[in-house]
């Protein structure tokens, strides 16, 4: 097979993952009242997959399923873009600002930044655990 073949059939898999990420990050948001909720927790599930699939299908060794759901998936299941526009509204309503509300704009950040390194952890644990065989923790308790 030729290079430019793969390359192809690596873009279609990423676009497929992009599809079915966005359909599912829009069914989600339809049914919360909360675009800021909604945005958060796609971001956090997204975080905890990204990483989830970086470990475990890298170990697997399963370039296809890899990119489509790192960078097609998760590239269109997650949201930094309507992150940034919720807290951009977020700022224009609070304008002017106070030292208050510069706080909550910066306080808000930082907890979606923990909060997406939570679920990145989270991602990375539930790979560890699911790559153990029972063999390999047979020999850890020798």
């Amino acid at each position: 097979m030729s290079a430019r073949v793969l390359h192809w059939q690596l873009v279609a898999w990423v676009a497929a993952g992009s599809a079915l990420g966005a359909g599912l990050r829009l069914l989600i948001a339809l049914q919360m009242t909360s675009h800021s909720a909604a945005t958060a927790m796609v971001n956090i599930l997204g975080s905890a997959l990204i990483v989830f699939g970086a470990r475990y299908l890298e170990h697997r060794h399963c370039p296809r399923l890899k990119v489509f759901v790192m960078a097609g998936f998760c590239g269109g299941f997650t949201t930094l873009s309507s992150f940034s526009w919720e807290t951009m509204q977020l700022a224009e309503a609070l304008h002017p600002w106070t030292a208050g509300d510069a706080l909550l704009l910066v306080a808000r950040v930082a907890a979606s930044t923990v909060a997406w390194l939570a679920g990145g952890i989270a991602g990375w644990r539930i790979a560890g655990l699911m790559l153990r065989t029972p063999q390999s923790q047979r020999a850890r308790r020798r």
